[in-house]
């Protein structure tokens, strides 16, 4: 988590003691990313993490799986982790509590869309698994 903060402290020049550690991994997953409007990549997920917390605002698994739901696609093709295994690290270092950081993981890994696969196929596989 001390790779995220610094990146928060050096590069973008926000104190990161009062970010949260999960949404402080999203950012810096999707560093240098923009959407087609020009905003942070990350707005995107913060969005989709609104939307979850109105819905079921104790469910901190569905939260943290929303603000990282697209990290897996993107951070390595931007650069800005060098594999699974550190990503994973990172998220973990987020989360201190074991268990809910292990399930967070299977949700995040589960909504992440393989590159190759059908996009009808990728929402059937999902639907299956509550």
């Amino acid at each position: 988590m001390n790779i995220v903060k610094q990146f928060i402290e050096e590069i973008l020049k926000e104190d990161a003691s009062n970010i949260d550690p999960v949404s402080a991994v999203g950012q810096y997953a999707h560093r240098g990313q923009t959407r087609r409007t020009g905003q942070p990549y990350f707005s995107h997920p913060e969005n989709v993490a609104k939307i979850v917390k109105k819905y079921y605002p104790a469910n901190k698994v569905a939260w943290n799986s929303a603000l990282l739901h697209d990290t897996f696609e993107d951070a390595i093709e931007q650069g800005n982790v060098v594999d699974e295994e550190e990503l994973i690290s990172f998220i973990h270092d987020a989360i201190e509590e074991e268990k809910l950081a292990s399930r967070i993981l299977e949700v995040v890994m589960l909504l992440t869309k393989p590159k190759d696969a059908n996009y009808a196929d990728y929402l059937l596989f999902l639907s299956k698994d509550p």
